[in-house]
């Protein structure tokens, strides 16, 4: 008798599905943060430009008044003689003669029947107020200045050196004026000169012609 294997007739299991995994929350992008090094540079930018500006203006200032200052310096505070009293900016202007730390010495340059000449001003020393003309003869005789004429009654000094230039020394108008002339020029001529020499600013029509 041949005995048959039974038969489980007990369903098998279905097969377990392993676990899936849970999907992430879908959230929005984040917007990328600026970094502060990136907010800083603006701002440096701008505060470098301000004080560009502000240095640029601040020496300016500074520049300007240098200008005026120095050109204050080259003009004299006192009152002065020209030809005919014309502006001293028609002969070039005035230059200074005397160094910073002396008395204030002022020149322009003209010419007198084509000859160069230097016309030095300032104002009268203390040390001739007493005696301007004893004084200036001194002066005179220091640079050799002896021959004399007489001119819108004063007295003139002038000296002739060997090659030709000359000096010429005299007070008007509380200044003490010393001319030199690049050549000699005549008695006539240098008389002519001196007596048209007035005030600064009181130009007359009538200026000479040299």
């Amino acid at each position: 008798m041949e005995f048959k294997k039974p038969i489980n007739r007990r369903a098998k299991p279905a097969p377990v599905a392993p676990p899936q995994p849970k999907p992430l929350p879908i959230t929005p992008a984040a917007k990328p943060r600026t970094s502060s090094l990136a907010r800083i540079r603006p701002l440096t930018k701008r505060i470098l430009i301000i004080a560009g500006i502000i240095i640029i203006l601040v020496v300016g200032g500074l520049l300007i008044r240098l200008f005026f200052t120095h050109s204050a310096m080259l003009s004299p505070k006192y009152q002065t003689i020209s030809p005919g009293g014309i502006p001293i900016e028609q002969l070039g202007g005035w230059k200074r003669v005397s160094p910073p730390e002396k008395d204030p010495v002022f020149a322009y340059s003209d010419m007198i029947d084509g000859v160069n000449i230097s016309v030095s001003q300032q104002p009268l020393p203390v040390s001739f107020e007493a005696d301007p003309a004893g004084k200036t003869a001194e002066l005179a005789k220091s640079y050799s200045a002896t021959n004399k004429i007489e001119a819108d009654k004063i007295t003139i000094y002038i000296g002739t050196s060997v090659k030709g230039p000359q000096s010429v020394i005299f007070t008007k108008t509380d200044l003490l004026v010393l001319i030199k002339s690049e050549k000699k020029l005549s008695d006539a001529s240098w008389k002519r000169y001196i007596e048209s020499l007035a005030d600064t600013g009181s130009a007359s029509s009538n200026l000479p012609k040299y």
